[in-house]
């Protein structure tokens, strides 16, 4: 979950900047957001199945003031214990509407990275533990 999280914050915020592209495959900042799209899709797909575990809250909402492709975009929002990240898509993939008020955060970026290390320094037996009990319920 961390890993997805980390690289749909990161291609986001690097398709923001992004000049420039390869002739025959595209610009590399909608190689950003197709790279953006598939780490959002595998991040719902995780908290899904183990959000509620984790005790993560995350849904769904509409944005109608963020038109993506001429149609009103959907957003993203996940609870984490640093604090709430949203993020952006034209397309929704797995999970609930998302049930409060939704805001806009600037500090996302911060977020993911502080929820990223919070699992990179659980100590390596703690971090076997969790593996083994993930693997165990597939």
């Amino acid at each position: 979950m961390a890993v997805n999280l980390f690289r749909a914050q990161k291609c986001s915020t690097r398709a923001k900047v992004y000049r420039g592209g390869l002739r025959g495959i595209g610009s590399f900042r909608s190689l950003a957001y197709q790279r953006k799209a598939w780490s959002m899709k595998n991040l719902c797909d995780c908290l899904a199945e183990h959000g509620s575990e984790l005790g993560i809250n995350f849904g769904w909402k509409r944005d109608p003031n963020t038109p993506l492709h001429d149609a009103p975009s959907w957003v993203l929002y996940v609870d984490l214990p640093q604090g709430q990240v949203s993020f952006h898509s034209p397309t929704r993939y797995a999970g609930p509407d998302y049930p409060a008020s939704g805001m806009a955060c600037a500090r996302a970026a911060k977020r993911c990275s502080r929820s990223a290390r919070a699992v990179l320094s659980l100590s390596r037996s703690r971090r076997i533990y969790f593996r083994r009990r993930l693997l165990n319920e597939l």
